[in-house]
């Protein structure tokens, strides 16, 4: 705008000076069209941008790679009438950096609230945020604009692919015990610090499993099941690496999805970036699995660190682990035997 102001008085002034020289009324006359329209063009400008907002909205925050998204503009127009044209820029920044910009121009518009549609589709995974952190108003006739801050923004979460992995579990995996607060809900164990349930006694239990207290109040023998503790044998060590390529993220999620439907819990460890040191996230269902997958994208530090694993060691160091999954580049290593990305669909990953 103030490049404009420079240049309009410049032509201003220039068609002053003439007009002066050659005492010509209709330049004179010119010259005042000029200015009353230059000074109703800044009054306009200045008006309207104190009472326009720009919102930007993602109305569905989790999405899948190639399939279209809504990402939803929406103006509020204070004024009283309606303003010609405004164009503002969309960015889009994906794990902190910045993918792409697009230059959005809406033109006449009511007041009150005015709802624009951008669809989006996006091959990557990650976590993605659509802002606008300014926005250009323009007078009525174009020649004059005005920008003005204006930040808001959404974040999107673009889900990795997911296809099946074999998976060979052992018995060893199967019956793994260790102390932890997770127990099956489906069968029965030896740990006596949680009651499976309580049920009726049957030839061949224990009278250290007889509940005395229910026996002498039912007149009957009560027996109580001990629970199985759902220990997590398996650990995804999860480096930062993989957000380099597609492929690793898709394998990461592939792998932990198919541990997850093969009914194996497991923990995914990473190094946060807000937390500054390495967390996890225990996977037991759907809902774990998801969850894990969108806290890992939004939160994992891109700078380099130590291993890993002895980082992981160190904080859980009380716990006992049998596997540890390492993704590097385009493999994946599980003690020490290496499995390729691009072979993962035909192999079958062997946890004895």
């Amino acid at each position: 705008m103030i490049i404009n102001c420079i240049l309009s008085a410049v032509t201003v002034f220039i068609i002053l000076y003439i007009a002066m020289i050659f005492k010509s009324t209709a330049l004179t006359m010119l010259v005042i069209l000029l200015v009353l329209e230059l000074l109703s063009g800044i009054i306009y400008t200045i008006i309207v941008s104190k009472k326009v907002k720009v919102i930007v909205m993602v109305p569905i925050t989790l999405s899948e790679i190639n399939r279209e998204s809504s990402v939803i503009i929406k103006t509020i127009n204070y004024n009283r009438f309606i303003v010609k044209k405004l164009k503002i820029k969309l960015s889009c920044i994906a794990n902190n950096n910045l993918v792409s910009t697009k230059k959005i121009i809406i033109k006449d518009i009511v007041p009150g609230t005015s709802v624009y549609k951008c669809v989006v589709k996006i091959n990557m995974s990650g976590n993605f945020h659509f802002s606008t952190e300014d926005y250009t108003i323009y007078d009525i006739f174009g020649l004059w604009r005005l920008k003005k801050r204006n930040v808001s923004g959404e974040n999107m979460i673009i889900l990795p692919g997911i296809y099946d992995v074999g998976i060979t579990i052992g018995q060893n995996i199967i019956n793994f015990f260790s102390d932890t607060d997770y127990y099956d809900e489906l069968r029965p164990g030896y740990d006596p610090n949680e009651v499976f349930k309580i049920r009726e006694f049957r030839a061949g239990d224990r009278l250290q499993n007889v509940h005395w207290k229910l026996s002498a109040k039912n007149n009957d023998f009560i027996v109580k099941e001990n629970s199985f503790p759902k220990a997590c044998p398996i650990v995804l060590i999860i480096d930062r690496n993989v957000m380099n390529s597609q492929k690793s993220m898709d394998a990461v999620a592939s792998v932990s999805f198919s541990l997850m439907d093969n009914k194996q819990p497991h923990y995914a460890a990473w190094f946060s970036a807000k937390q500054k040191e390495i967390i996890r996230a225990r996977i037991d269902d759907e809902e774990s699995f998801y969850l894990f997958i969108t806290s890992f994208l939004c939160d994992i530090d891109k700078q380099p660190h130590d291993n890993l694993i002895d980082l992981y060691k160190s904080k859980y160091r009380s716990e006992v682990f049998l596997y540890t999954v390492e993704f590097d580049n385009n493999k994946i290593i599980i003690n020490n035997i290496t499995y390729e990305f691009d072979r993962l669909e035909e192999s079958e990953l062997i946890f004895n």
